[in-house]
């Protein structure tokens, strides 16, 4: 229970984190191809919030390999 609201927490601010990402004022947040990657890591975090929920080790699992795999996508263009 305890690992359950951790992961919860972090995947929210890790939401919070995209969403900042996007703000106008960001390096890249007005390119195109920049603009998918937060979007995706957005979504990602909000399926691990879900899973954590619903109690879906399955979908936990899934949307944080996803999310990280977001995360090195987006590294391996822009820092």
């Amino acid at each position: 229970e305890a690992n359950k609201k951790k992961l919860a927490r972090y995947a929210q601010l890790i939401a919070v984190l995209g969403k900042v990402a996007l703000a106008e004022d960001m390096p890249d947040a007005t390119d195109d191809d920049y603009k998918g990657f937060p979007i995706e890591m957005i979504k990602q975090a909000q399926q691990v919030t879900l899973a954590t929920q619903t109690d879906n080790a399955q979908l936990a699992r899934q949307a944080a390999a996803q999310l990280a795999q977001s995360c090195q996508d987006c590294h391996e263009n822009f820092r």
